[in-house]
């Protein structure tokens, strides 16, 4: 997956806006071992991309920090 991409997800179409970078996913019980102290703990780390939507009715919105394992790529 690279910039310019067109990938796929539940019918809606996007187009990749940014390479993939690595990023940390926190759920809600991450954020309560972030408030007791153990943030080292806390969390996934995985591929992200930033995307925006070509189709539906948000065309033109850019969703940030997506997982990329979620999208299928359009050749």
């Amino acid at each position: 997956m690279k910039v310019g991409d067109l990938v796929k997800r539940n019918d809606v179409l996007y187009k990749v806006v940014r390479a993939p970078y690595t990023a940390r996913f926190l759920d809600s019980q991450d954020y309560d071992m972030i408030a007791w102290g153990m943030g080292e703990y806390a969390g996934v780390y995985g591929s992200a991309v930033d995307v925006m939507i070509m189709s539906g009715p948000e065309i033109g919105k850019t969703l940030r920090k997506c997982k990329a394992h979620v999208f299928t790529r359009i050749n």
